[in-house]
């Protein structure tokens, strides 16, 4: 039996249905305005689609690359193709990961002297990318260019231990001290400072228990040791800089402080800051003690952030990021780019039996996420600095998941300067999995 509406209950349900059909007009935006990036795949070499991203950065000398977490494979394999043409297109020659500052100047002299990048990368960087399959393809292209014209030099900004290199840093810093004046009096308040802080390398559970006379008299000796006047011995190549040694020795007495000031059940956020201002430091020493250098930087999104106390439900409202510290010392040379994802999953590729996954839940309705994935791109960039008529809704808080896929919500400009979107995101996965 066929069962006729009203007219004006058909009008009704019409409208109904067109309205639910309807794209989302910020989805329309982000589909006519943000620019299309065609692959992320590094063997393809045809770059002229991240020309937009080019123009965005300007002549800011500074690129920091975030990650939403650290097993992100699809945002590893973006950064890696835009690195490669930072370099070769727009002249950026100094690649800095979250990794060890000491750890990766040893491992660079080291790769200068002739192992491959790839084979040695595990003594500075953190396993989760010396280890990644979405990274090699980036650590062989920084070994091929090494002795060319125009090196993509590799350097660390952490002030942690991040590879197997750094239980050699007080043996590098003895070769060092061993060639100045005064040596046996410089080598002698060495031997107090190692006594203590060798053990952040050989026994981080034993630095713990110094007691507090000891740890009085080992931050004497770094002190005195950082205040003597030093000379450059370029004989033995970049470890023979002073005024690295001098930068080490301060990161050095940092991480020491922020070991012993750590509650790890009540972890509180003065304490927590002081890796982010370390950070920012070695960050600002590498831009200053290399003025005429372009800088990118490879680090977590929520390292890499400014003003983070203004985005909302964010897990680390008093954090402030070592992005935050870095933009404002050098106002105007600093460009954010965070990552964004609908789908997919991440996992990390650390060495092991199993690969951990995790499967990334759908964004929730309306977030940029969810309007980015349902305006059709599959890999995009918006610049949030300058953005096209009609984007004004980008200048109000909206929901997004650039910090481990938790929806926070902000005016997202405050805080980056623009978005890569990789609408599904595979798993960042192990070149071993298994030790050498």
């Amino acid at each position: 039996m066929r069962i006729l509406l009203p007219p004006f209950l058909s009008l009704l349900l019409l409208n109904a249905t067109a309205s639910a059909q309807s794209p989302d007009p910020r989805s329309t935006w982000l589909a006519a305005n943000a620019a299309p990036l065609r692959t992320v795949e590094w063997s393809d070499e045809d770059d002229a689609d991240l020309a937009s991203i080019g123009r965005a950065i300007g002549s800011r000398r500074i690129v920091l690359l975030g990650e939403q977490t650290h097993g992100d494979g699809t945002t590893f394999e973006a950064k890696a193709r835009l690195i490669r043409y930072l370099h070769k297109r727009l002249g950026f020659d100094l690649l800095v990961f979250e990794s060890g500052f000491y750890d990766c100047r040893r491992v660079w002299d080291d790769v200068l002297a002739g192992p491959s990048l790839p084979d040695v990368a595990d003594g500075c960087l953190f396993q989760l990318w010396s280890n990644s399959a979405q990274v090699r393809p980036l650590l062989e292209y920084v070994d091929r260019v090494k002795r060319s014209a125009r090196p993509l030099e590799l350097a660390g900004f952490d002030f942690q231990p991040s590879g197997r290199n750094g239980r050699r840093l007080f043996e590098d810093l003895d070769l060092f001290l061993q060639t100045q004046s005064d040596s046996a009096a410089l080598l002698r308040d060495l031997a107090a400072a190692r006594g203590v802080y060798g053990l952040l390398y050989t026994g981080a559970a034993r630095f713990r228990e110094v007691p507090d006379s000891a740890r009085r008299d080992a931050r004497q000796a770094i002190d005195r040791l950082r205040a003597r006047s030093l000379h450059d011995r370029p004989a033995q190549g970049r470890l023979g800089e002073a005024a690295f040694w001098g930068q080490t020795l301060g990161g050095v007495r940092a991480l020491g402080e922020f070991l012993w000031g750590l509650d790890p059940n009540a972890p509180t956020a003065a304490v927590a800051n002081q890796r982010d201002s370390v950070m920012a430091d070695n960050l600002f020493w590498l831009a200053t003690r290399h003025p005429s250098r372009r800088i990118v930087v490879w680090g977590a999104t929520s390292h890499l952030v400014r003003n983070r106390q203004a985005i909302e439900n964010d897990a680390a409202p008093r954090m402030i990021p070592a992005g935050h510290r870095l933009a404002q010392a050098l106002p105007g040379q600093t460009y954010t780019i965070g990552f964004l994802a609908a789908e997919g999953a991440f996992g990390m590729a650390r060495i092991g039996t199993a690969v951990p996954r995790q499967e990334i839940p759908p964004p929730e309705s309306g977030s940029l996420d969810a309007l980015w994935r349902d305006s059709g791109q599959r890999f995009a960039f918006l610049d949030l600095r300058a953005l096209p008529s009609g984007g004004e809704w980008l200048l109000q808080p909206i929901v997004a998941r650039p910090m481990g896929y938790g929806a926070t919500r902000a005016i997202w400009p405050n805080h980056v300067d623009g978005f890569i979107f990789t609408r599904r995101m595979a798993p960042s996965t192990p070149v071993r999995t298994t030790s050498p």
